[in-house]
């Protein structure tokens, strides 16, 4: 049998269940203990599956210390018999029968309470006869040399605790703390980016040339440079009402700042000011006001001070051996400010769920929202549709949120999913074509204009003969006709069909960009959002 005990200093850090899962993986443990879960019930029965485990026993932290949970999996015979706030103490079966007690404990840090410990100790080793073990964090020491740090620690304290073991019939059995330091230093070489192929496959292994690239694959990505026309907002009808827009921008109040502080996990990952939630929740006797005043003047004056949105890229490897930004996941690290003032946002709009769904969808697509803010909205109807009349954030969720946002002829309510109306603006990329008038704007290789075709662009065998002509180099000269011979030399039978029975205009029509989803041409949110609907549904 295989048992480890971890003390992992909160669960909500995404980096730390990943060092969980990969400890858990290598070393297959039948018997888990972590200490210091910072985390309730649920958090927990989530992990207990995610990690394998069958079972799970679990003492929830207080306010934001604490918590302990005992994970084992179902071939193992467990019966839990005690419980404390700092212990799970649990009778084993093996199976020739021999049973025998496992304690999970961790004790108190404070040295005021080190006396307590001792006769927690004393107490638990009482109860049974029966063979014991006591894995965990005993936050004491029996020899001086396994002390750290430039505190002293009294010689009292180290005779108390040796007393403490010798009454209670236990032998130190192993010191883990070797082998966590070198996993943990592995696991950090491991996940080092040496140095990464740039498109043309050159290899970079400078700090600034490797941000560099970076930056400019995800500008790639998440940025563009083609103008599409949009519709007036003047055409969208109203569905806020004054009372609901007197509420949206009535003046900012402390409080507000202080609850989206409070509704924070304390021990998220730092943005580049290097502070996390836990500095503003700790201090915000202090520091509140002086918060609240600043991110006040920023929302009033509409103007962030410079590097307030700046961000902090993580790239996680998709795999070993990694050289490549494809094969990288990023994870972005804001500044708390910047969160708090969403978070203030998306509180103010929680009054108005009842219409949220109502949101003119083309308002919508135009201003790209952040994403966690459309979260947290998406978090809140779901909590409003779901919940009790008692109390809204309980109840049960007969089906995601996903589904929900789905059409009717798809099984779903037609909910909107808020990340999707501005995803829908970004398929404009993909759902436009052009429409050949003079030929002069558009490039035979680079862009979509191969009507009836699908993807609507020529054969790529055939782009290093077309890379820099335009269509109308395909005319005949002087005629606004096609020069069938010059056609069928330049590119394949299929796309010199699909060319030769597309229609010029005789008049002086400039080349023009269609939206190919809709009958008049013209893009609309309903349509880019049906679309971006049914290529998500498609990938999933």
């Amino acid at each position: 049998m295989n048992a480890i005990s971890w003390n992992c200093i909160g669960l909500g850090n995404p980096r730390t269940v990943r060092a969980l899962w990969d400890m858990v993986k290598s070393h297959k443990p039948n018997i888990l203990f972590l200490m210091e879960t910072l985390s309730y019930k649920e958090r927990i029965k989530h992990l207990c599956g995610k990690m394998g485990f069958d079972n799970h026993w679990t003492v929830e932290c207080v306010g934001r210390s604490g918590g302990i949970a005992l994970f084992w999996k179902s071939n193992v015979k467990c019966i839990v018999c005690n419980q404390g706030i700092n212990f799970i103490d649990v009778q084993i079966t093996n199976v020739n029968e021999v049973k025998w007690r496992l304690t999970g404990f961790y004790g108190f840090p404070e040295r005021a309470r080190k006396r307590e410990v001792w006769g927690l100790l004393k107490m638990l080793a009482g109860v049974s006869d029966l063979p014991w073990v006591v894995v965990g964090d005993f936050n004491d020491m029996v020899n001086i040399s396994d002390k750290k740090g430039n505190y002293a620690h009294p010689q009292s304290f180290l005779d108390g605790f040796k007393r403490t073991i010798e009454e209670c019939g236990l032998i130190e059995l192993e010191w883990r703390e070797k082998y966590f330091h070198a996993y943990a230093t592995s696991r950090k070489k491991q996940n080092q980016v040496g140095y990464l192929k740039d498109e043309s496959g050159a290899m970079i292994n400078k700090h600034e040339e490797m941000c560099e690239l970076v930056k400019g694959y995800f500008s790639r990505i998440f940025g563009g440079t083609e103008r599409l026309e949009m519709n007036s907002l003047d055409e969208q009808e109203a569905v806020i009402t004054e009372e609901h827009n007197r509420d949206l921008i009535a003046e900012f109040k402390i409080e507000e700042f202080s609850e989206a502080i409070k509704q924070m996990h304390p021990d998220k990952s730092a943005g580049p000011d290097g502070l996390n939630p836990a500095f503003y929740q700790h201090f915000w006797g202090l520091c509140g006001k002086d918060v609240f005043q600043c991110c006040k003047n920023w929302l009033v004056d509409l103007a962030f001070p410079l590097g307030l949105n700046d961000t902090n890229v993580v790239l996680i490897p998709k795999k070993d051996n990694t050289d490549e930004m494809k094969d990288l996941r990023p994870i972005a690290l804001c500044n708390v400010l910047y969160k708090v003032i969403s978070k203030v946002l998306a509180n103010r709009l929680k009054e108005i769920l009842p219409v949220a769904q109502a949101i003119p969808s083309y308002a919508m697509s135009c201003f790209l929202l952040p994403k966690s803010l459309c979260i947290d909205l998406e978090r809140m109807m779901n909590s409003y549709f779901w919940g009790s009349q008692e109390d809204i954030k309980k109840g049960i969720r007969w089906t995601s949120w996903t589904n929900m946002s789905m059409s009717k002829e798809q099984g779903g309510l037609a909910f909107h999913d808020l990340h999707g109306l501005w995803q829908a603006k970004e398929s404009q990329k993909q759902g436009y074509r052009w429409v050949v008038g003079d030929g002069r704007s558009i490039n035979l290789g680079a862009d979509k204009w191969l009507r009836g075709k699908e993807g609507h662009r020529v054969d790529e065998q055939c782009l290093s003969l077309v890379r820099n002509l335009k269509v109308c180099d395909l005319f005949v000269s002087g005629t606004k006709e096609w020069d069938v011979t010059k056609v069928h030399n330049l590119f394949s039978s299929s796309d010199a069909r699909f060319i030769l029975a597309i229609p010029i205009p005789n008049n002086q029509f400039q080349d023009r960009i269609v939206w190919n989803y809709s009958l008049d041409g013209k893009y609309s949110a309903k349509s880019g959002y049906r679309f971006w609907q049914q290529h998500y549904s498609q990938c999933k």
